[in-house]
């Protein structure tokens, strides 16, 4: 960032620091030295301080105008200039409204009023709608599907597998193509297979969590399709339909693995070692035959998987089936559960309110006097 003195010549250079939300939190020299640092409220008013951390007004400072999110201070308006819209840090919203009805009545909201969690580079944003459909509702206007993609799991080079144009005005060529200034409308995988494979049935259940955690699912907006009992390729055939149907975003899965084990020999054609290979899932507990088990190489989904919870033996070898950018937990060996969450981060953790366009909150209750 070359700084220039009041003669319009370069004055010195200094380095930019950000944190995850881009905000300048920094301006280093190249030797290190902190010259001026950064602090903002949750809305993003910005005050300014020096390498010590002493208060320093504007017309004292290096006259940095990149601060909040990386966007451009404007120091006679006290506006952020945001690409298609301007915004008012002190209140916290735009100085104009959106292009046209954005899900909810507020019009000049920004970041869905949170901050901590979320932001609005362009001025315009993907707006999620999981309302337990089997799919979801996503709308938006000059944006990219890789910026959806990478909101909401799933893999932006795959996005004519997943994404649907609902207002029937085609997919854009290219997952970093500009979907344009109108608003689009368009649908994404919205279901979660929760397969139940364990031991002892409900008791078995509630020793684990289950219904629990598959409550968590429901309550941030997902389809849960709760499945037990059936063949491996059974299981395997609603990876594949649900994927080709472009409604299945992710599984749940609870039970048991299985490994193949192979031996090295040495030159005498004696075993000097053995090595287990997790190889896949048991469907039935009660039924451990071939027939129920489904190797994780049998799983063909149309498009990577955007959510995997997997607790059971060696489920970490089946993260080449989901998305990278999914939310996924498996166990890389022996998982012996030992009732409540000892052996996992429970699914309010792993999936919390506002994870891949999910529900911010918890749905409004409705009381009857």
């Amino acid at each position: 960032m070359p700084l220039m003195n009041g003669c319009g010549s370069l004055d010195q250079v200094l380095y930019a620091c950000n944190d995850a939300n881009m905000n300048v939190t920094a301006l280093v020299s190249a030797s290190g030295t902190v010259e001026e640092r950064y602090v903002y409220e949750v809305y993003g008013k910005a005050s300014i301080y020096d390498g010590d951390w002493q208060p320093v007004a504007w017309e004292g400072s290096k006259h940095n105008d990149v601060l909040y999110s990386g966007y451009r201070w404007d120091l006679e308006t006290g506006l952020y200039q945001v690409r298609y819209r301007y915004y008012q840090p002190t209140l916290g919203v735009w100085a104009s409204r959106d292009q046209e009805y954005f899900d909810g009545p507020n019009l000049y909201l920004y970041g869905n009023g949170n901050t901590l969690v979320g932001s609005d580079p362009l001025g315009q944003k993907w707006e999620v709608k999981r309302d337990g459909g089997e799919q979801a509702m996503v709308e938006g206007c000059a944006d990219t599907v890789s910026n959806l993609a990478q909101k909401i799991g799933l893999e932006a080079n795959e996005f004519k597998s997943w994404l649907t144009d609902f207002d029937r005005k085609g997919l854009p060529a290219s997952e970093n193509d500009n979907i344009g200034t109108k608003w689009r409308e368009f649908k994404i995988p919205n279901t979660v297979l929760a397969y139940w494979a364990g031991e002892l049935g409900d008791f078995g259940k509630a020793w684990v969590g289950w219904n629990t955690d598959r409550d968590v699912l429901r309550l941030r907006g997902f389809k849960v399709d709760e499945r037990s009992g059936e063949t491996a390729a059974t299981f395997e055939s609603h990876i594949s339909s649900g994927t080709a149907k472009r409604e299945l975003h992710g599984l749940f899965f609870w039970g048991h693995g299985f490994y193949t084990e192979t031996n090295t020999l040495n030159a005498k054609g004696q075993v000097v070692a053995k090595t287990k290979v997790w190889t896949g899932v048991v469907t039935d507990s009660s039924q451990k035959d071939a027939a129920h088990q489904s190797e994780f190489a049998a799983w063909k989904p149309a498009y990577k998987l955007g959510l995997g919870i997997l607790f059971a033996c060696g489920t970490q070898a089946a993260r080449n089936r989901f998305s990278a950018n999914a939310i996924f937990w498996g166990s890389c060996g022996i998982l012996s559960p030992h009732g409540g969450h000892t052996f996992g981060p429970p699914m309010e953790e792993l999936v919390p309110w506002g994870a891949q366009g999910s529900r911010d909150l918890p749905p409004p209750k409705l009381f009857t006097l």
